[in-house]
């Protein structure tokens, strides 16, 4: 299956991962580079 996400840098540096396109589940994940974070979401 595949979802987009959507990635945000925070003002501390962190960055953010997000899937606003599912209903009953909340899919979120942080981390300190876009490849942790895509990591720590999957």
């Amino acid at each position: 299956m595949k979802l987009k996400a959507i990635v945000e840098l925070w003002d501390d540096g962190t960055y953010s991962i997000y899937v606003p396109d599912t209903k009953k589940h909340n899919l979120t994940a942080q981390g300190a580079s876009v490849a942790e974070a895509k990591s720590n979401m999957i």
